[in-house]
């Protein structure tokens, strides 16, 4: 929209190559403390890990990323070894003293610093349950680190290995095949001691990666600015981008960036919006690159053949659409003394839910959940689902569950039962 290159002139950003989004609140960027989906992704714009998810592939893969490839595990599956890539450099920051603010290079020790880091008690780290009971010597680790002493870092933990300088070992209780998908998420991001210890409580505000951007700039609840850092660039990771994708990916123009200097953005600038309808009229006025369409505004956007209204379309809009991996669903409180105890009654209930409609009411771009894992995820299963929409069915386990007609024998009058709405 011609909106965004009249703010970045104002802004003397011209030559720069500048994304305008949006972001829910950011709480931080910790990588040990951040659970919420908008401060991880903060979090990933400027840390990084030993893998990463191949982006482009379905169903959804891994491969290495700070790691120079994927890990020799042993044939117990209790050993990874990775091999870290050589020449990655933190960001320029004042917390390396002894390098005159210049970034230091990243070593395997760095690694083991940062998951003893999730591990100790008094950063209350939202990310332990992934590694609690996991990794031999961790757990005790964690114990000792309870208390109003220090955390002593140097202590030697029997799973976590850096003896040589670009080697990292992970040594386990048992076999953990979700191990490395766990290593994609911030908490086991790579993050440098003398930051944490210089910048102490307002470490969480002053974030040091290795990544592609560099904080400039968070006003809370207003706005966040990222801008390329340039020791990421001078690596010339080109590499790290995914050589491959699904079948259809190049004619969207998802490929055509393979081989390029990257990241492709010098600056990244997001504003904290906290509802769809808001954020479509920021993206109309020309200020967002990029925006949703909410169910209030579908018609007004999307022609009946899925297409974008001509208007639109004469704007230079571009519609895309892919799925995502959002879950949401009703649970059972299992607490309940009247659901909780009475399976018949909970199929019952889940018949009696017409999907159909619901995914009338979304525009139809929503799916009814089949199990837990979604599309795109290896282990999804498309059978049908067992307890679909179907009344009939729905009265029989009434009946079944001592409801017969939706009585409760106990008073005769129809069941009551509570559900508790909230908004994340």
């Amino acid at each position: 929209f011609p909106g965004c290159a009249d703010k970045m002139e104002q802004a003397g950003l011209a030559d720069e190559m500048v994304f305008y989004g949006e972001t829910a609140r950011i709480r931080g960027f910790d990588p040990v403390k951040v659970g919420d989906v908008s401060s991880a992704i903060g979090v990933a714009n400027i840390y990084e890990g030993l893998v990463q998810y191949s982006f482009l592939k379905r169903p959804y893969s891994i491969g290495p990323h700070l790691a120079e490839a994927m890990p020799v595990v042993s044939e117990d599956g209790l050993t990874y070894t990775f091999k870290i890539r050589r020449g990655i450099f933190f960001q320029d920051d004042p917390c390396f003293t002894n390098n005159f603010g210049k970034g230091r290079e990243l070593v395997a020790a760095d690694f083991v610093y940062s998951l003893k880091r999730m591990a100790d008690m008094k950063n209350e780290s939202t990310g332990y349950w992934a590694f609690n009971d996991r990794i031999a010597g961790l757990d005790e680790f964690r114990n000792a680190s309870a208390g109003k002493a220090p955390t002593d870092y140097d202590a030697k933990v029997e799973g976590l290995d850096a003896s040589e300088r670009y080697v990292f070992q992970i040594r386990l209780k048992r076999p953990y095949p979700q191990l490395m998908w766990v290593l994609t998420m911030q908490y086991a991001f790579a993050m440098p001691r003398e930051a944490v210890e210089y910048y102490g409580e307002e470490f969480i505000n002053h974030p040091v990666g290795t990544g592609p951007f560099v904080l400039a700039s968070w006003k809370r609840n207003y706005s966040v600015e990222y801008v390329r850092n340039p020791k990421w660039r001078q690596t010339g990771r080109v590499e790290l981008y995914p050589p491959e994708g699904e079948p259809g990916d190049r004619e969207k123009g998802l490929m055509d960036d393979a081989g390029k200097q990257i990241p492709f953005i010098d600056r990244i600038v997001q504003y904290v919006i906290d509802d769809q309808t808001t954020q479509w009229l920021k993206f109309v006025a020309g200020e967002l690159e990029s925006s949703g369409v909410s169910r209030d505004n579908w018609n007004a956007v999307i022609r009946p053949d899925g297409a974008l209204t001509q208007g639109l379309i004469k704007r230079g809009v571009r519609l895309y659409a892919t799925p995502t991996l959002d879950v949401y669903y009703i649970g059972f409180n299992m607490d309940d003394p009247v659901v909780g105890k009475n399976k018949k009654l909970r199929q019952a209930l889940t018949c009696a839910f017409n999907s159909e409609e619901w995914i009338q009411f979304w525009n139809g771009r929503v799916v009814r959940a089949k199990g837990p894992i979604p599309p795109g995820v290896a282990g999804h299963d498309d059978k049908d689902a067992v307890y679909k929409f179907d009344l009939e069915c729905a009265r029989a386990l009434m009946a079944e569950a001592g409801y017969p007609g939706g009585i409760d024998p106990a008073t005769q009058k129809k069941i009551q039962l509570t559900i508790e709405i909230g908004h994340a």
